[in-house]
């Protein structure tokens, strides 16, 4: 298996890593984490002007189709920066569910403005006593005529209290740890009984605790099929896992700590942890979200980084649908990314300033005749 970036994705971590090296101290966040919001809205259109946030998105919707190891690159820029801003909210997650979920209609309607940098999104699926069962969902839709009536709370929604659309799971059938009857709706934050209180992250990152108080959403809200919901959510947290780890390599590069400790194969060292926590082999760990937390601790050796956040990925279910996009992605050199540098390149220079002036290379991409690799269908 080749784990080796083509050239086109080596250019595309430089211009990324350049940017934010160039626009990204720690006095400009520290700036950015004082505001209101949480996050810079100079630096969100120019991660929008860059391309970065149409990457995984289909070329119909302005996008470039994107692979998960495309997408993994700009996370790895975003730990190692420490970003702040709502890339993984808006992309990995909410972005995912409506892609891979989603009618012709939500995406034709939200994909577009996401990739504009003018709709982000958020998840608001864990609850109280959740931890890492993602079947356990107690907020409960009702129908009510042609629509449904939502009743409950969520807890930790990453950019949840400044997202525009947030992504929620709801118990429309079964108990509360059932993991048939989930069903995801789309519910615009502003939407009446929809209450947000908004808390930090241990890495500044903002979230928000939310309660739905009779929130009432038309048919169309409706985000794939009834009841049916919860093997989006392994999928979509898959896939996120994934990139919660390039984010932590990232990170870790950041640190000041550069010891080769990571000689080990990481996938080793990972299988070792859950034994001796667990009591079983990695790919029988309880939940998704092991893998971020893991990934999280490991200190890579910066030669080694695209290696070892790939290396975890075997120990995903062998019917992981991010697992096979990931491993695809790898064995097959993307062509993808040349569409990247054919038409934000020529734009793109290390003094930039944050703001670009247009966005003349969004029709661009009509022309390229793009095919993605791994498409996403419903």
């Amino acid at each position: 298996m080749n784990f080796e970036l083509s050239e086109e994705q080596t250019l595309l971590a430089e211009t990324i890593k350049r940017f934010v090296a160039t626009h990204y101290n720690f006095d400009a966040r520290a700036k950015i984490m004082a505001s209101p919001s949480g996050h810079s809205e100079d630096v969100w259109a120019a991660i929008a002007e860059m391309g970065l946030l149409g990457l995984p998105f289909d070329e119909a919707h302005g996008g470039f189709g994107g692979t998960t190891v495309d997408v993994m690159l700009v996370m790895e820029a975003i730990g190692e920066g420490l970003l702040v801003e709502p890339y993984l909210a808006t992309v990995g997650l909410g972005g995912r569910f409506v892609a891979r979920a989603g009618t012709k209609a939500q995406r034709d309607r939200i994909l577009p403005a996401l990739i504009q940098g003018k709709h982000t999104l958020a998840l608001a699926h864990t609850e109280p006593g959740a931890r890492y069962d993602l079947r356990q969902v107690g907020l409960r839709a009702r129908r009510s005529g042609d629509g449904w009536v939502l009743d409950g709370d969520k807890r930790m929604v990453l950019h949840g209290g400044n997202a525009d659309t947030l992504v929620v799971s709801a118990r429309t059938a079964g108990g509360n740890t059932d993991a048939a009857g989930i069903t995801l709706f789309l519910v615009p934050r502003a939407t009446g009984g929809v209450a947000v209180k908004e808390s930090r992250t241990i890495d500044n990152l903002r979230a928000a605790d939310i309660r739905f108080s009779g929130v009432s959403v038309g048919a169309d809200a409706l985000l794939g099929r009834e009841g049916e919901g919860y093997a989006v959510v392994e999928e979509v947290v898959d896939y996120a896992t994934a990139l919660l780890c390039a984010e932590a390599v990232g990170a870790s590069s950041n640190n000041g700590d550069r010891r080769q400790t990571m000689n080990t194969p990481a996938v080793t060292i990972v299988a070792a942890w859950i034994r001796a926590e667990t009591g079983v082999g990695p790919s029988m760990a309880s939940g998704s979200q092991t893998w971020s937390g893991i990934c999280a601790l490991l200190p890579v050796a910066p030669t080694n980084r695209s290696r070892h956040t790939m290396v975890a990925m075997p120990n995903w279910p062998s019917g992981s649908r991010a697992r096979e996009e990931a491993f695809s992605a790898r064995s097959t050199r993307s062509t993808v990314p040349k569409a990247w540098k054919a038409t934000i390149m020529p734009r793109i220079s290390p003094t930039s300033p944050i703001r670009f002036t247009t966005n003349a290379f969004m029709p661009a991409r009509a022309a390229l005749g793009l095919r993605y690799q791994n498409p996403i269908s419903r």
